[in-house]
Parts: structure tokens; C-alpha cells; sequence
């Protein structure tokens, strides 16, 4: 049956609006909770969480024609692509770095913090190394004042105790969504835009380079059904 704010129905029996419904097993605690107007809002366990995959800027790889893209393959076998990162700094790596842009999504909740996630692969077999990345991030509203500043997410350093040559790691980011203080937090509509670089490790640096392979932004979701 389909359900809409104004056509839910149990056992042939129609629910009253904003009622609290739970559509998990016996026991369990998975409400939906069913309002006058959409979007349908979701309560305690049964809130989500929604995978989205950010914009790259591949204008600016085009523009300054780094990071480099290269296949992750042996002998002309292998399907993957990603983009290598080798250590930035202001001089001779000044644009070795990856841009990400996406809406914020108006299914999230606006009351928790947002994971960004990187998958990276080693280029080159590394035993007892690390290696190190870093992610800055803004946001700003369409129609204010774009901010020239930047927040620096958790540095995330990956030891790679016996990796093998393209062994992959997920580096999790946390983008604390009300550091700016109130009345700055990041909102639902917002522009969120990311700069991913690699820096030093604190100490073992890894031989070779690092492979930036996948990317994706984790939201915890509490709305479903139009407008959101």
C-alpha cells in the first residue's frame, strides 16, 4: 500500500495524522511518525543513515593538471582509477590536492555531525609505515557571504602494520556541524565544500603514494517524502 500523510492504513484501518507508527518486529522500537503535511519525519531507531557521493572539481585537476590519475592494474588488468596524493606543501606540491562540493541534503536531521569518508589505496607494498590525510571544509548559504576562511576536520593517520601493494584503507572524517557556534551551524540547503590533502605522517612515512579511490558524505537522515 502507499503510504502518504493523508492514506495510511493498518490492518484496513486508517491511522490518524501525526500518529507514531512502528513497522519493526515484535519488540523493537522503529517508529515513523506520519504528520498533516509531508515529509513523513523518523523517530529513534528508526532513524537512517544516507550515503551521498559530493561533487569532484575536476575543472581544477584539468586547470593545473594535478593530482595525476592513474589505474590500479597489473600487466594492463584491472578496472579501477583513482587520483595519487603526494605529501602537500606550499612550494613544489602547492596544488596537489582534491575539491569537493555538495548540497546538504534536507532529509538530514541539522542536529549531528557529518561523516566524510575517503577510501585510499598504497600504490607500494609498506610495512610499519603511516600515512596521513587532511580535510578541510566551509559551508556558507546561497545568497550570503561566501567565508574565505576554512574548518580542518580530525587529521586522520592510517598505520599500515603489513599492507600489500594496493591494499585500501577508509579514513573517516568528522565534520562537527555547530563549530562555528550558534546560529552558524551548518543547515539543510547550505553549499559544503571540502579540500582534501595529504600531509606527514607523524613519523614512518609510507614509500610511494597514496591513491585517493572513492569518496562519500554520511548524513543521518530523519525526514522522508517530498520536499526532501
Amino acid at each position: 500500500m502507499r503510504l502518504t500523510p493523508r492514506n495510511i492504513g493498518l490492518g484496513g484501518k486508517r491511522a490518524a495524522l501525526n500518529t507514531r507508527i512502528n513497522f519493526s518486529p515484535a519488540g523493537a522500537q522503529q517508529w515513523s511518525k506520519f504528520p498533516a503535511i509531508a515529509p513523513v519525519r523518523l523517530e529513534g531507531a528508526g532513524l537512517a543513515t544516507i550515503r551521498l557521493r559530493p561533487e569532484l572539481d575536476a575543472n581544477h585537476i584539468r586547470v593545473k593538471t594535478v593530482p595525476v590519475e592513474v589505474s590500479i592494474q597489473e600487466e594492463g588488468e584491472g578496472v579501477y582509477k583513482g587520483y595519487t596524493l603526494p605529501i602537500w606543501n606550499d612550494a613544489a606540491n602547492v596544488d596537489e590536492e582534491l575539491y569537493f562540493r555538495q548540497n546538504v541534503p534536507w532529509r538530514w536531521d541539522g542536529a549531528s555531525d557529518i561523516i566524510a569518508s575517503v577510501v585510499a589505496v598504497l600504490d607500494t607494498e609498506n610495512t610499519g609505515k603511516k600515512f596521513r590525510l587532511q580535510l578541510e571544509w566551509e559551508h556558507f548559504a546561497e545568497g550570503g557571504v561566501v567565508l574565505v576562511t576554512a574548518n580542518t576536520a580530525d587529521l586522520v593517520e592510517r598505520d599500515t602494520d603489513g599492507a600489500a601493494k594496493y591494499q585500501s584503507f577508509v579514513c573517516d572524517f568528522t565534520i562537527v556541524y555547530n563549530i562555528d557556534g550558534p546560529d552558524n551551524e551548518i543547515k539543510s540547503g547550505e553549499v559544503l565544500t571540502a579540500r582534501l590533502r595529504r600531509v606527514g605522517a607523524s613519523a614512518n612515512e609510507i614509500t610511494g603514494n597514496v591513491i585517493i579511490l572513492d569518496w562519500y558524505v554520511l548524513y543521518r537522515r530523519n525526514k522522508l517524502g517530498a520536499p526532501v
